[in-house]
């Protein structure tokens, strides 16, 4: 439909301004902890949802949550943040989300930006690697919709846990496919990534549902036809 079309190129800008954002607070040193970049890219997000009008009498809307601090215990963490997906339109209504885990580049971790559409999650440090492959099993525990995000500053990457999970660190190459933020999101709006598992509606159920998965912060997603 071309009005889907028309909600998934918003999104997606929304999304890449939002990276845009917080890229530059980084640059700039304005950023200090990965934990800091997942609350600002979020509520930059909501931010930027919020303020969107309306496209073709469909409404964007975003909640934010936080529920650990920096400091919390990692053993309890199920993942960094969860990103939920509420669409209630004309011909589709789908409630689905995603658990990932934050990276930042410089630590063990970077992004290697092929082409302008070909990018890879690269490891440089197997012990922080070790500790990245722990993370990402204790998400996929939970959902197979499980990804990694690599922030940098100039964009950011994500690619499946799965991948991480099934990288034999040292033999070949050490790095995995990924994808970039604008299409990464995209491609959640167009149903290709999301669990059904992890919907939410509301404030309520997206608590719920981020105490369920240990998840330290979270995003709703609300896309609603106004007719």
């Amino acid at each position: 439909m071309e009005y889907i079309s028309g909600i998934v190129t918003q999104f997606g800008q929304i999304v890449a301004d939002a990276e845009q954002i917080i890229a530059d607070s980084i640059a700039d040193n304005r950023i200090p902890s990965e934990p800091s970049i997942t609350d600002r890219f979020l509520q930059e997000l909501e931010s930027s949802i919020n303020r969107t009008n309306q496209v073709r009498g469909i409404q964007f809307s975003g909640i934010t949550l936080s529920y650990l601090g920096p400091n919390a215990d990692e053993s309890i963490v199920g993942a960094d943040f969860l990103a939920v997906l509420n669409i209630q339109i004309p011909g589709m209504s789908v409630s689905k989300g995603f658990l990932c885990q934050a990276k930042r580049s410089g630590r063990g971790f970077y992004i290697n930006m092929k082409t302008r559409k070909n990018m890879g999650v690269g490891f440089s440090n197997r012990t922080e690697f070790l500790h990245l492959r722990q993370q990402v099993r204790k998400m996929l525990v939970i959902s197979p919709d499980s990804f990694v995000c690599i922030y940098s500053n100039k964009r950011f990457a994500f690619t499946p846990a799965l991948s991480i999970d099934g990288l034999r660190y040292g033999h070949g190459s050490d790095e995995v496919y990924a994808k970039s933020t604008r299409l990464f999101f995209s491609e959640f709006m167009m149903c290709f990534i999301g669990d059904r598992q992890l919907g939410a509606a509301n404030r309520s159920q997206l608590s719920q549902l981020a105490k369920e998965t240990g998840s330290r912060y979270a995003l709703l997603v609300k896309v609603e036809s106004l007719s």
